[in-house]
């Protein structure tokens, strides 16, 4: 669950939503960064599928007590991680080993930093997945596995921001993720820089500037808004059940690096 806290109340975006958001933006600049890609298609399931092990356990999420607020996807303990990473991946291979092979790699370097032993043997399983389903890839190069990795992780990025952070809100005062700008490789075709620079214009539109000229865009956020009065009156589970979800509209405008 992506998780933004204003007041008295919790907005939540569930993972496998914010993964087809993510899709959903790729898909106006496939021309631009996967033109003529053999591997399209694959690209693509794999950025929209990418949180699928989450969609479950999202539809119930949990109350972390140590914080008094529900679990996100930071804070969300290791091991169950572990095991709704996994069964995320073995989820997206079934239908496209490719875009599995992308999903995992995309898990490993979130895990790398950790050091016990379930985490050591994830990484173990995870990158002998990759390499046996890259052996069957022989034109598939690194290079290209890596540049293709980068554009599901910026995916990932932009969407995210959009989740985590409240619309208009001034630089100082975004998430810790994207103090800097929304990271970027330049491993991706046209890219020169690290960053892109986000700024809310209002309460709807965000502009991005350090793009090469890629087309604006809108796109819809799916959350539910839970009150703590809500939380304490009926439970987590309960009062997220009964939410309904609200749609909310957000233009990105892009201002270009050239």
């Amino acid at each position: 669950m992506i998780i933004r806290k204003t007041n008295n109340t919790f907005v939540m975006t569930e993972q496998h939503y914010h993964a087809q958001i993510s899709a959903e933006i790729v898909n106006h600049w496939v021309d631009h960064f996967l033109k003529g890609d053999p591997q399209i298609d694959s690209i693509l399931y794999a950025i929209k599928n990418h949180d699928i092990g989450w969609d479950l356990f999202d539809k119930q999420p949990f109350w972390n007590e140590l914080t008094n607020a529900p679990y996100s996807f930071i804070d969300f303990p290791i091991l169950p991680k572990i095991a709704l990473y996994t069964y995320g991946v073995d989820l997206v291979e079934k239908n496209d080993p490719y875009a599995a092979a992308l999903c995992s790699a995309h898990y490993v370097k979130f895990m790398q930093n950790h050091s016990n032993p379930e985490v050591n043997n994830y990484l173990i399983k995870e990158k002998k997945r990759q390499q046996r389903i890259l052996m069957d890839l022989p034109a598939i190069t690194p290079d290209i596995f890596d540049m293709h990795l980068a554009i599901l992780q910026f995916a990932d990025n932009i969407s995210l921001y959009l989740c985590l952070n409240e619309p208009g809100l001034i630089k100082s005062e975004t998430h810790y993720f994207f103090q800097e700008g929304i990271p970027i490789s330049p491993k991706i075709n046209k890219i020169t820089t690290p960053y892109i620079e986000a700024e809310w214009l209002d309460q709807h539109t965000l502009r991005l500037k350090g793009l090469p000229s890629v087309p604006s865009f809108s796109v819809s956020l799916k959350q539910k808004n839970l009150t703590t009065q809500q939380i304490e009156k009926d439970g987590l589970i309960k009062s997220y059940q009964t939410t309904p979800y609200e749609n909310y509209k957000m233009n990105c405008i892009i201002n270009t690096h050239e």
